[in-house]
């Protein structure tokens, strides 16, 4: 909103030297403006004396102009100004060719400004330095200041200042009042029925009733004495003899570093336990059965549950190899097999193309590693899949000795904590080749999904 401001009002103080405005920045505004006049008052004295001296020649400060910049410039122009067309007395161009010569006039009237335009000021400056002391003498000759005017009018009211910032926030406020009760609620619901009421006092005794029917038959009486003695019969068969036992007992060893195991039991079982065993410091363990099928299970937190079915028709040896339990993800390949031949190896084919093998015993950096390799029968030989990567694992046996066929050697895989299948050559996979070049491919692996699928 715009407000129509009066003149500013100017307040003036008295000094030793006379009456001098209050603000020096009044002053300076002031001389300012003196200067600026007097500087176009000495510009208007030039233009027009130079127009009185030689109208014939300079004529207005356009031709002047016009001339000056032929000069510097270099450049005959030939076009004149709309000026000199519509003044012929000063229009050099519409003089004969043998009288226009024009260019030692311009040099020569031009010096001619210049040397007059330089008195002038000169004499300007002399009148103002005249002046100025003409001012001081009036000053020092000035009388005493009169007295104080009286005080200007007030000015209108100043426009409205910003809003300033948001206050802090006040402290709580006291308590108020309690108010008065509210009305009484709604009537309640019907509460639950109550317990029952203790018994009354019996009644008084009812008319008799009429004669029932006869009662059931009542009991038989004691039995009589004993007869005489009969003839003594004939003895009892024998009972038949129990089926013979065996022995079933062997070593219990770590399938990724060959060392025994101790302290876990091995529980022998066909379809119910039948008997059960616990590993000595040697890790070896010894039960008595009859002959049968069983199935060896082997069950303890440190290892991975193990199932083998062993069958019994005289004294057996039976060794196990346990796998020490693996996080969830990771997959482990025991080969066992018997004494001969001396030397079978495990080969397992990777997705990236790295093979692991006796001669490089890592690959995919630390994702699958060769555990353990046995030159001299039985086993086991162990590789681990710490982590496995998309595609297809191929999984192979060579006989390195080549003393004997592979027949009969056998895997077993475990994923995570358990094992998940078993393979016996000849049975499972194929088997190609013979001797030292004879082969038994097992099975294959998806990376993706961890499916085992038989060769």
């Amino acid at each position: 909103m715009a407000f129509d401001q009066p003149a500013p009002v100017v307040v003036y103080r008295s000094n030793e030297a006379g009456v001098l405005p209050a603000s020096s920045q009044a002053s300076k505004t002031r001389l300012f403006a003196s200067v600026t006049l007097a500087v176009l008052l000495l510009v208007v004295i030039v233009v027009v004396t130079a127009r009185q001296d030689e109208p014939e020649t300079s004529g207005t400060a356009v031709q002047l102009g016009e001339v000056m910049t032929q000069e510097l410039w270099g450049k005959r122009r030939r076009r004149t100004s709309s000026w000199s067309r519509h003044v012929p007395e000063h229009n050099v161009f519409a003089q004969p060719r043998d009288e226009r010569d024009w260019r030692n006039w311009s040099k020569k009237t031009t010096k001619k400004m210049l040397k007059r335009l330089v008195k002038k000021t000169a004499k300007f400056k002399k009148t103002l330095r005249s002046l100025k002391r003409s001012a001081q003498r009036l000053s020092k000759k000035a009388g005493k200041p009169g007295p104080k005017g009286p005080d200007g009018e007030d000015g209108p009211r100043g426009f409205d200042g910003e809003q300033g910032p948001k206050g802090s926030p006040g402290s709580n406020g006291p308590p108020g009042p309690t108010g008065p009760d509210g009305p009484p609620g709604p009537k309640g619901a019907r509460g639950a029925e109550g317990a029952p009421g203790p018994a009354g006092e019996p009644g008084a005794a009812g008319a008799q009733g009429h004669v029932g029917a006869g009662g059931p038959r009542g009991p038989p009486g004691p039995p009589g004495p004993p007869g005489a003695a009969g003839p003594r019969g004939a003895p009892p068969p024998p009972p038949p003899p129990p089926p013979p036992e065996f022995t079933l007992s062997g070593k219990i060893e770590s399938a990724t570093d060959g060392s025994v195991v101790s302290g876990v039991e091995v529980q022998v079982l066909d379809g119910t336990r039948v008997a059960a065993s616990t590993t000595a410091s040697g890790g070896r363990y010894s039960v008595r059965v009859a002959r049968g099928s069983y199935t060896i299970k082997i069950v303890n937190r440190a290892y991975s549950t193990f199932n083998e079915h062993v069958t019994v028709t005289g004294n057996v040896e039976y060794n196990c190899m346990v796998s020490p339990a693996l996080p969830a993800g990771k997959m482990r390949i025991i080969l066992t097999w018997g004494a001969a031949p001396r030397d079978a190896d495990s080969w397992l084919s990777c997705p990236t193309g790295c093979t692991i093998y006796y001669g490089r015993s890592n690959c995919d950096g630390g994702k699958v590693t060769l555990d353990r390799d046995v030159t001299s029968g039985h086993g086991p030989e162990t590789i681990t899949i710490h982590q496995m990567v998309a595609g297809q694992y191929q999984y192979f046996i060579k006989n390195y000795s080549g003393e004997r066929s592979l027949s009969g050697a056998s895997v077993a895989v475990y994923f995570g904590d358990s094992a998940v299948q078993h393979f016996v050559a000849g049975r499972d996979g194929r088997l190609v080749g013979s001797g030292r070049s004879e082969q038994w491919q097992v099975f294959s692996i998806d990376g993706r999904t961890g499916a085992v699928t038989a060769a």
